[in-house]
């Protein structure tokens, strides 16, 4: 991840069958990833269904001179009350309705623009089959030197979850039974306080 850039260019597909090229990733210390899982019950595959998305998000790295009013109001409400996190385009028309006295309609309009010039990105509604279960789940993960550090998102108890499926390749199940972050013990601490005292 860059600063500012929720979805930066290394990029692990889960699924071989994807038509995306995808370079080759090398992980190094003290860089950051946000892992983003979709699951779903059914043949695993998630569809766009048409439906207009909902959920927006400023892309940083685009400039342009927009030429509808509307669309300017809206990019200059965007930036000043969300300018790097998603957000829901209710929120943003009602701060526009209020704030600029803009009409709904032309907060659309000018919505529609800002995507047009990738200013904005959309968020695409998706769905599966009817029955079928879906979840999504994403976490930011932080690696250092000594490990890895989950920074955000939810925990899952993996006991509570019970599932058919298990792993079997033995030395995939010995990396999953390592702890995500080495915790350091009491003693080093005590040890770099006195080594650091006798420097003295």
């Amino acid at each position: 991840m860059k600063q500012f850039v929720l979805d930066a260019n290394k990029v692990i597909m889960a699924s071989d069958e994807t038509t995306d090229k995808v370079d080759e990733v090398t992980f190094e210390p003290n860089e950051v990833y946000t892992v983003d899982i979709a699951l779903t019950k059914g043949d695993g595959k998630t569809r766009s269904i048409g439906l207009r998305p909902t959920v927006y998000r400023r892309n940083v790295e685009e400039n342009y001179n927009l030429k509808m009013k509307c669309a300017r109001a809206v990019l200059s409400e965007v930036d000043a009350r969300y300018p790097v996190f998603p957000f829901s385009c209710k929120w943003a028309c009602e701060a526009c309705v209020r704030r600029r006295s803009l009409e709904e309609k032309n907060y659309r309009m000018g919505l529609v623009e800002c995507v047009n010039h990738y200013l904005l990105d959309e968020y695409p509604v998706i769905n599966t089959y009817k029955g079928e279960v879906a979840v999504h789940y994403k976490f930011t993960v932080l690696l250092v030197p000594n490990g890895t550090d989950r920074i955000s998102g939810a925990v899952i108890d993996a006991a509570a979850y019970p599932s058919e499926k298990k792993c079997e390749d033995e030395a995939i199940c010995a990396i999953m039974k390592e702890p995500a972050m080495k915790k350091k013990s009491k003693k080093s601490k005590a040890k770099k306080a006195a080594t650091k005292k006798a420097q003295e």
